[in-house]
């Protein structure tokens, strides 16, 4: 009964709109991935509709990854994963743009190196000037412009959430009256994580959950790019605005690793955890090629069920000696405050 009370209060704090007395179950859907109802995203969805909200509702996940780069391909098996636990999954772009592989075995190491989009440890020591790896001045290619994939945005991580809030009012949507507008949880990976603080304060946002990312400590004149106006400004004004709860999971080689855990200290008003894992390979992509997302998606359902659905026993994965990180031992850190 002690425990009952522990785990209710844990939901309490800062989780107003969240009720401990949902059901505690969880059923896996089948999942739709479709790239047409929402030009220029990706919408991943459980399949039988007529589930919701008999049930329950589809609380709203907006994510931008891999980083800020406008594709849902290369993250899928993430991206279905959160669908297929009763989530709306809006990920910013199509499906037919590669990006960063496609699914790999679970555990298996990822290829490449540090991304780049990415925070870099050393960013806060670097001074303002060309990325590295750019040619010198005077040398042949340099001043021509670096080819891109297109960039997502902070409007259109917006424009998810108006849009699907907009579906849950249209008449002949097939989500009318089947989304949860009381619980949306806004996500990114990388560049994409720095764009969620970005629109941190839209009232619309119940949690952030963050992968592989965190601020730069901005210097005066440095400039960063697409990575999002909130990196401009100096970390105290950035966090002192944050009013909602907001998790970090990061790898444990990750480049921006020091980020996250630079940012976790001025984070001091609402819950908030650092997870980090031991990820072999390229510990900046995350595990999200993995089958059903890897850890990291393991990781993100409990929390979203936690948060965004008031389950009990997901709360639970978060404190306590059974916690899933302490118990896990390629969670190699983990803290957390104010649960």
């Amino acid at each position: 009964m002690k425990k009952l009370l522990i785990l209710c209060a844990i939901c309490a704090f800062g989780l107003a709109a969240v009720s401990c007395t949902q059901k505690d179950t969880a059923t896996v859907y089948s999942v739709v991935a479709d790239e047409t109802m929402f030009p220029g995203y990706t919408v991943f969805y459980p399949q039988d509709l007529a589930a919701f909200p008999k049930k329950d509702k589809l609380p709203i996940l907006v994510m931008s990854g891999p980083g800020c780069v406008k594709s849902a391909a290369g993250f899928r098996p993430f991206f279905e994963e959160m669908a297929a636990h009763g989530y709306l999954m809006i990920a910013l772009g199509p499906l037919t743009m590669g990006g960063f592989g496609g699914p790999r075995p679970e555990g298996a190491p990822a290829p490449g190196g540090p991304r780049p989009d990415g925070p870099r440890p050393d960013a806060a020591q670097r001074p303002a000037g060309p990325p590295a790896g750019a040619p010198a001045a005077g040398a042949p290619g340099a001043g021509a412009p670096r080819p891109m994939m297109a960039q997502n945005t902070k409007e259109e991580m917006v424009a998810a959430i108006d849009w699907a809030f907009a579906e849950n009012e249209r008449k002949d949507s097939p989500f009318y009256g089947k989304i949860d507008t009381k619980n949306v949880s806004v996500m990114g990976q990388s560049c994409g994580g720095i764009l969620c603080l970005d629109i941190m304060t839209d009232p619309r946002i119940t949690v952030l959950t963050m992968f592989n990312t965190g601020l730069f400590n901005a210097q005066p004149g440095q400039a960063f790019g697409t990575m999002g106006s909130v990196q401009s400004e100096p970390k105290d004004q950035v966090f002192a605005r944050l009013t909602k709860p907001i998790a970090y999971f990061v790898g444990g080689t990750d480049m921006a690793r020091p980020n996250a855990t630079d940012d976790y200290p001025y984070i001091n008003n609402v819950p908030c955890l650092l997870a980090v894992r031991e990820i072999e390979g390229d510990a900046h992509g995350g595990t999200f090629r993995e089958e059903k997302g890897g850890a990291f998606g393991v990781a993100a359902v409990a929390w979203l069920d936690w948060q965004l659905k008031g389950r009990k026993a997901a709360a639970a994965k978060f404190s306590g000696a059974d916690n899933m990180f302490d118990s896990d031992p390629l969670w190699i850190e983990y803290q957390h405050k104010n649960f």
